[in-house]
C-alpha cells in the first residue's frame, strides 16, 4: 500500500438488503468522480465541506440517473482519511449500491483493497496505528463495555499513556547522552541517582499498562468456558440448558459427545465461549480417543473450567485426581442431577477439595442453573476490568511492544545500579524508545502494517 496515491472507492455499509447504502470515494479524483457523476439543483461544482448535498448519482458516460443520494464532501484533512473525499448516501438495495459503485470506479476510481481507509488515515497522521486497531475492534465488538474500551482508544486514551512513555524516555536520553557529548567541557555529568527516580515511575506505568491485556481480552472475546468431566456427567445438558436451546445431542448411553461442540452466549452482558467435550475416560474407539485429547487441550486453554461431576454418584476417584489437576482460580465444580443426591456437594472436604468453587444444579430439571450463570459471572468479574478504564492494550502486537519496552526498561534500571557506561544505558533506552514508537506506528515497516490492516474488511 506504501506510497499509493490512486483515488479508492468501495461500499462502506454491509452486504445485503437495507434502508440505506454507503459508497466511499477517498483520494485526489473525488473531485473530479464528483463532477462526473454527481447532479444536483446547485449551480456550482464546488462542495462545501461536511455538509449534505442533495441530488442524483448518474452514469458516467450514459448520464442515466442510477439513483437519488445525498452526497457529503470532505476538503483536504478534513475527513476520515485526511484526503479529498466524499460519501454516497443510497438506496440500499444490492443491485442499486452495486450500480452507484461501478459509476465511480468507471469514473476513475479504484476498488479499495481491505482496510485501505483506516491505512490512509493513519499514513496521512489522522491517527496513529494503535487507534486505527482499535477501529476494527469498535466494529467487531460484541458486548457494550467492548465496544466502549475500543472508542476510548479510538479517541487517543492508550495513545495518550504510550506517548507519555515516549516523551518521558526522550526526557531520559536527551539528559544521559548530552553528558556523554560533552564530556570534554565543564558540564555535571547526569546524576544516575536522579535517573533512576524517573526511571522506575515509567517502569511500574508500563507494567500496569501490560496488565490490562488479559481484562481488555475477556472484555473483547469473552471467556472460553470449557465444560468437562467424566462420560454421562450431564455436559451437554448442562450446555443446553444456559443456551436456552438444543445445540448439544443428549443421550443416556455414555460417549455421545465425541468432538468439540461450541456455542456462543451473551449472559447479563458477559459473552461466554461454552466448549462442550467428550467425557474424560479411557477411550473405547479410536474417534473417541481424539475426542478425549481435543478435551484435555481445550482444558489447558480455558479462561474457565466448569467441571461437571455426575451429583447421583457423587465424586468418584477419577474425578477427584482431575480436579486436582485444575487451578482453583478458574475451576467451578458442579455437581449436575442434584435433584437425586442433595448432599453431593458435602464430599468436597472429604477429598482435600474445599477451597475450589462448587455449586449443585440439575439440568434436566432446570435447577440450579441460575447459581451456575451467577457463579461463573463472578469467575468473569474477577477477569475483567473492575471499572471503567482510560486506555488499555487489546491487541497481540501492542502486548508484544510493551514487552519489548519494558525488557529494555529493565536493562536500563539494572545499568543505572552497577554504575555502569552511559553508553550502555543509552543502548537499552533507545530499544525501548523504538518498541514504543512501533507500538504507536511510527517508522513501522509494511509488513507491520499488513498485519495489522489484514483483518479490515473492504470499506473501512
Amino acid at each position: 500500500m506504501l506510497g499509493d496515491q490512486e483515488t479508492i472507492a468501495a461500499i462502506s455499509t454491509a452486504k445485503g438488503i437495507g434502508a440505506l447504502s454507503i459508497v466511499r470515494i477517498s483520494g485526489s479524483q473525488t473531485p473530479e468522480i464528483l463532477k462526473k457523476s454527481f447532479v444536483s439543483g446547485a449551480t456550482t461544482t464546488v462542495w462545501e465541506s461536511h455538509r449534505a448535498h442533495y441530488g442524483f448519482w448518474c452514469d458516467p458516460q450514459s448520464k442515466n440517473k442510477l439513483d437519488e443520494v445525498l452526497m457529503l464532501y470532505f476538503s483536504p484533512g478534513k475527513g476520515f482519511t485526511g484526503e479529498e473525499a466524499a460519501e454516497i448516501i443510497c438506496h440500499g438495495g444490492i443491485e442499486v449500491t452495486s450500480q452507484v459503485l461501478s459509476a465511480v470506479l468507471s469514473a476513475g476510481a479504484r476498488l479499495a483493497r481491505p482496510g485501505e481507509f483506516t491505512y490512509r488515515a493513519v499514513m496521512n497522521n489522522k491517527m496513529d496505528l494503535a487507534q486505527a486497531e482499535s477501529v476494527l475492534e469498535i466494529i467487531q465488538a460484541r458486548t457494550p463495555q467492548a465496544a466502549a474500551l475500543a472508542l476510548k482508544n479510538i479517541q487517543g486514551a492508550l495513545s495518550e499513556k504510550l506517548s507519555a512513555f515516549e516523551k518521558e524516555i526522550i526526557f531520559l536520553l536527551a539528559n544521559l547522552e548530552a553528558s556523554i557529548d560533552f564530556t570534554t567541557e565543564d558540564i555535571q555529568p547526569v546524576k544516575y541517582s536522579e535517573m533512576m527516580k524517573r526511571l522506575i515511575p515509567v517502569i511500574e506505568n508500563v507494567e500496569n499498562l501490560l496488565k490490562t491485556y488479559l481484562p481488555s481480552r475477556v472484555t473483547k472475546f469473552g471467556l472460553r468456558t470449557v465444560l468437562a468431566g467424566k462420560p454421562n456427567g450431564g455436559k451437554s445438558s448442562l450446555l443446553n440448558a444456559l443456551l436456552g436451546a438444543s445445540r448439544s445431542i443428549v443421550d443416556e448411553n455414555p460417549g455421545t459427545t465425541r468432538d468439540t461442540i461450541e456455542a456462543e452466549a451473551n449472559l447479563a452482558g458477559q459473552f461466554f465461549c461454552f466448549v462442550d467435550t467428550a467425557g474424560l475416560r479411557s477411550a473405547t474407539t479410536k474417534v473417541e480417543g481424539h475426542g478425549v485429547v481435543r478435551a484435555y487441550d481445550e482444558i489447558k486453554s480455558a479462561d474457565i473450567i466448569v467441571y461437571v461431576v455426575d451429583g447421583a454418584q457423587g465424586l468418584s476417584n477419577q474425578d477427584v485426581e482431575e480436579i486436582k489437576k485444575l487451578e482453583i482460580n478458574r475451576t467451578l465444580i458442579c455437581f449436575n442431577k442434584s435433584d437425586l443426591n442433595s448432599n453431593a456437594i458435602g464430599a468436597l472436604s472429604l477429598f482435600g477439595l474445599e477451597n475450589y468453587n462448587a455449586i449443585v444444579s440439575s439440568a434436566i430439571a432446570a435447577q440450579g442453573i441460575e447459581s451456575l450463570v451467577n457463579a461463573l459471572l463472578k469467575l468473569a468479574q474477577e477477569r475483567s476490568f473492575g471499572g471503567e478504564v482510560d486506555g488499555a492494550i487489546s491487541t497481540q502486537r501492542q502486548k508484544e511492544g510493551l514487552e519489548k519496552t519494558l525488557l529494555s526498561l529493565n536493562e536500563a534500571k539494572t545499568s543505572l545500579a552497577k554504575d555502569l557506561s552511559p553508553d550502555l544505558i543509552s543502548f537499552s533506552l533507545r530499544e525501548a524508545l523504538s518498541a514504543i514508537e512501533n507500538t504507536l506506528g511510527k517508522n513501522v515497516s509494511e509488513d507491520v502494517m499488513d498485519r495489522v490492516f489484514k483483518e479490515f474488511c473492504i470499506g473501512k
